[in-house]
């Protein structure tokens, strides 16, 4: 991923808010929320992050862990990740 390539999707964004609130701050509303829900379509399709990963709770310190872990990264108690 290049930085320049997200510096630009962002600017886009943020250039679609900045359009979308001054329209409607002063009553013209020019602008789409089409326009900002195709650019930010765009830099999240860009970022492609994926869902987020399952995780739990560690049954020792209850810090928030991956789900498949075996090893807290915070206590370091063993877990075994669960069955189902």
């Amino acid at each position: 991923m290049q930085n320049a390539e997200v510096r630009d999707l962002i600017a886009k964004v943020s250039g679609d808010l900045t359009k979308l609130t001054a329209g409607l701050a002063d009553g013209t509303n020019t602008a789409s929320t089409k326009e900002l829900d195709a650019s930010w379509n765009a830099l999240v399709a860009h970022l492609a992050i994926g869902p987020a990963p399952a995780t739990r709770s560690c049954p020792s310190c209850k810090t928030i862990i991956m789900r498949d872990a075996t090893r807290c990264l915070s206590c370091w108690a063993q877990s075994a990740p669960p069955t189902a």
